[in-house]
């Protein structure tokens, strides 16, 4: 299992499984947990993070791969995950946010804009769902500003539509069939 929290989310679904199925090959299940790293920009943004200058001081275009046509769209920061399911037919990846997390509203340029954050957040990562569901699954908690759960209380505490954290985490990691996607 590859796991990050926030930017560390980020890296863990978008760029550690390469390196994990690189070191390890096709031989190892391979699971990647997302913990409020939402791989996802505001196209509305005036200000905040500006993606294309992040794109470029940071370089991830060097590990697209080549047969990834949407990767390096600045505007479509998800097309890594998607490429990687359509690619990787065993790899399977857990999503958890809260939906009026204040810290990735900040970066996102929504901070005032917690219904905006809340619909990029469920749509962006409902499409990946939608292709993938039986291998791309999300824990969006609603009207919580928190920000990560991983190394916190919150993991043992947090629970949407009466589904503990911890618990829906054990049936991503086992896994059951009691692993759904759970939107509040």
């Amino acid at each position: 299992t590859v796991a990050g929290s926030s930017a560390g989310g980020v890296g863990a679904a978008g760029f550690a499984p390469f390196l994990a199925r690189f070191l390890y090959g096709n031989e190892v299940q391979l699971t990647v947990f997302n913990d409020a790293g939402p791989v996802t920009v505001n196209p509305a943004a005036r200000g905040g993070v500006d993606i294309v200058s992040r794109l470029a001081d940071w370089q991830f275009e060097q590990f697209f791969p080549a047969s990834c046509t949407d990767c390096d769209d600045p505007a479509d920061s998800t097309a890594i995950i998607r490429w990687r399911l359509e690619n990787d037919s065993t790899i399977r990846e857990a999503f958890y946010e809260t939906d009026s997390d204040l810290t990735n509203r900040f970066f996102l340029d929504l901070l005032f804009d917690p219904a905006g954050f809340r619909e990029l957040v469920v749509t962006t990562h409902g499409a990946i769902n939608a292709a993938y569901p039986d291998r791309y699954k999300r824990f969006i908690v609603a009207g919580d500003t928190s920000h990560t759960a991983l190394q916190s209380p919150l993991f043992y505490s947090q629970d949407a539509n009466g589904v503990l954290l911890n618990e829906w985490t054990w049936d991503f990691l086992v896994p059951t069939p009691f692993w759904i996607d759970t939107v509040e």
